[in-house]
């Protein structure tokens, strides 16, 4: 099928019969090849083989690396919970007959692409004739690219270009040259160019903004201005206009103005206030040259002296607070009424009627007085109480909120919605319950601590009383019936939801494996221990393994001794059980595990009698970097070390040996030794150098 060769194709006859047997090895491929799809492979072929029947590699694809899926062998599993590993390849090895991959069932194999970055190529854009990306010659210049893009526009801007250079790093470096310099072939601006640099070249039109003048504030023609060779300040005022308008003049502040100095980025450099009267009049700086970049400010009087207009304003609780025109012997009824609300009963309801304030401010004076008046009797259409308003007067409605008039009460603990409610009247602690949204937990009785205090109360030794009540979580409490219960609450209570202590729900543990009657069991009493539920659950059966099995509490295992819990129920280990435990009761895996500094890591079956000595043989010995003080973890989570030449631990079933490496000591190095001593020398010198002048001087 792959190379369109008809090689050992055996012609059909009638009554033959086709045998197609089970899809054998099989792997997936993905990603930068020239064919993405499943595989089925021999036992005898391997990855090199994989790559040839996908159609090869793509000109696009990363050598130094391609990653294999693997589902892990049942026999290689170390955790049952993890089924996949990772293996990385290199393909250039692969593909000169280095490395032989062997494929197996499942795999998945990915190819990645290389990176889009290039090199030996520049950029060009902006005002030349042809921009784009070129080839980077032997020590090209800024010139010589120029000449490539088939040189510049007529309209360039010669003062400044912009090479954007990529460092190693990953940063970008912007270098600025003088065009003009670079095109006279000045070594400082004619700059050598590297690999993926960019080159920016502006024009005349595109440079305005930066090479230009400005003036902004209170003048009728604000903006950006045409910079011409000697502007001055003068110039650039007159150009902003209005000022021969009599009207614009006179709100014009003339005491100041300002000229800013700034650079071609438009970074500030200095700020030179002047008299603006005097550059009308053409005298002061009005002669001072401007630059490229520069900018002037003027003001309005309003900005700087603030509003002289006629106005009146209102804050507070109204419903349009704001600023409002103040008419000819305007008074503060009027004010209230347009501010909008008192004509509202249930905004009536939340305003303090017994105060509105008039801030105004002395006349030929910057101090300030506060007119008060009962907020009532100005609203009273038949009362005289309704003053005039002055222009610049502050009128300030309040809230009853502002005044603590409202009182609030407290709730927390078995409640949605804990946190503080407003104290209706007659307000009972039902009624507190049932706006807190409820009992949360599903508990058949509670208890209810209203911590009250008396706010009249001068005794420092006394904070609070406690008033406790029983309920019970269901109508009847909630009836409006009346009960005992049934407190009514004052203002500053705190009230404490708790659940009942000795209401619980069944408290389940798992116990699963090789019992009789695996499942979940509820708890008896609090001093249930693992040997009691095993005893429940039929005891163990024949095939099981104690000495493997598992105690899992919080997701975490925790090392017992089944075989002294079933032996000795007595036992330390029998450990009294809490909710959610699980036990689980393995069978015997009839496997050890050696891992670390052995010539063959892997699985060997389980012989009786064998040490930890006799599985190293069989896993090849020790390798050159073992450390020999190996260890034993056996299934039990219990571990041993083998420290004696003469000894070797018993090895169970399920156990697993591990052979360390020994620790790589660095050499000792007489220079670097040297080189210490004679630094910590020298510094002890000069202790005792400035000990001995501190002696004389004193």
């Amino acid at each position: 099928l792959l190379s369109g060769k008809q090689v050992n194709d055996v012609r059909l006859q009638r009554n033959d019969v086709v045998f197609i047997p089970n899809r054998g090895k099989t792997v997936q491929v993905l990603g930068e090849i020239n064919r993405t799809k499943y595989f089925e492979l021999k036992e005898s072929e391997s990855l090199k083989d994989l790559i040839k029947i996908a159609g090869g590699l793509k000109s696009t694809t990363y050598l130094k690396r391609a990653q294999i899926e693997r589902i892990i062998p049942y026999n290689e599993l170390v955790d049952i919970n993890v089924n996949r590993t990772i293996v990385d390849v290199n393909l250039t090895n692969i593909l000169n007959g280095n490395d032989k991959i062997d494929l197996y069932d499942g795999d998945v194999i990915t190819f990645y692409k290389i990176k889009d970055k290039k090199q030996n190529q520049v950029t060009i854009n902006g005002a030349v004739n042809r921009p784009g990306i070129y080839d980077i010659l032997t020590d090209m210049t800024l010139l010589d690219l120029i000449q490539k893009a088939d040189s510049l526009v007529d309209d360039v801007y010669l003062e400044r270009a912009e090479i954007i250079r990529s460092n190693y790093d990953g940063f970008k470096t912007k270098i600025d040259v003088n065009l003009k310099k670079a095109l006279e072939k000045s070594i400082e601006d004619n700059i050598k160019l590297k690999t993926n640099d960019s080159v920016q070249v502006y024009g005349n039109e595109e440079m305005k903004y930066r090479t230009g003048v400005s003036i902004s504030g209170h003048v009728f023609n604000d903006g950006a201005k045409e910079y011409f060779k000697g502007m001055t300040v003068y110039d650039l005022v007159f150009s902003g206009g209005g000022f021969e308008n009599e009207l614009h003049l006179g709100n014009t502040y003339l005491d100041r103005a300002e000229l800013y100095k700034k650079d071609i980025d438009g970074r500030l450099i200095e700020v030179i206030p002047f008299n603006l009267d005097s550059v009308l009049n053409q005298s002061g700086i009005y002669e001072e040259l401007l630059n490229m970049g520069d900018e002037i400010r003027i003001y309005s009087n309003e900005e700087v002296l603030g509003n002289q207009e006629n106005k009146v304003t209102i804050e507070g609780h109204v419903k349009r607070p704001g600023i409002y025109d103040l008419g000819k012997k305007s008074r503060l009824r009027e004010l209230l009424y347009r501010a909008g609300g008192f004509k509202d009963k249930e905004h009536m309801k939340m305003t303090f009627t017994e105060r509105v304030d008039i801030v105004r401010t002395k006349e030929n004076s910057i101090k300030k007085k506060i007119l008060s008046y009962k907020l009532n009797e100005v609203l009273n259409e038949d009362s005289k109480v309704n003053p005039l308003l002055n222009s610049n007067d502050l009128v300030r409605v309040y809230s009853n909120e502002n005044f603590n008039l409202i009182r609030f009460v407290d709730i927390d603990g078995i409640v949605r919605n804990p946190g503080q409610y407003e104290l209706k009247d007659n307000m009972t602690l039902t009624d507190l319950i049932i706006e807190a949204g409820g009992i949360t937990e599903d508990v058949y009785r509670y208890r209810a601590d209203i911590s009250r205090i008396n706010p009249e109360n001068i005794n420092e030794d006394s904070y609070a009383n406690v008033i406790t009540a029983y309920l019970s979580n269901n109508y009847s409490v909630y009836s409006l019936e009346k009960n005992k219960t049934n407190i009514q609450l004052n203002p500053y209570d705190l009230v404490t939801i708790r659940p009942d202590p000795y209401f619980k729900k069944q408290i389940k543990v798992i116990l699963e494996g090789l019992v009789y009657y695996p499942g979940s069991y509820v708890l008896l009493h609090p001093k249930e221990k693992v040997s009691d539920i095993i005893s429940r659950a039929g005891g163990l059966r024949p095939e099981a393994y104690p000495f493997g099995s598992e105690f899992i509490r919080n997701r975490k295992k925790i090392n017992l001794s089944f075989e002294k819990i079933i032996k000795y129920p007595k036992s330390r280990e029998n450990i009294v059980l809490m909710e959610n435990d699980s036990i689980r009761i393995t069978s015997k895996p009839n496997i050890v595990e050696v891992s670390g500094e052995v010539n063959s890591p892997g699985f060997y079956q389980f012989m009786p009698g064998k040490n930890m000595s006799d599985f190293i043989r069989l896993a090849g010995g020790f390798t050159k970097n073992a450390d020999k003080n190996s260890f034993i973890i056996h299934a039990n989570g219990q571990s041993k070390q083998s420290k004696s030449r003469f000894f070797s631990p018993r090895v169970f079933d399920g156990s697993r040996i591990v052979v360390p490496a020994k620790e790589i000591s660095e050499p000792f190095n007489l220079t670097t030794f040297a080189t210490s001593i004679t630094s910590l020398y020298a510094d002890i010198t000069q202790i005792l150098l400035v000990l001995s002048l501190v002696q004389q001087q004193s």
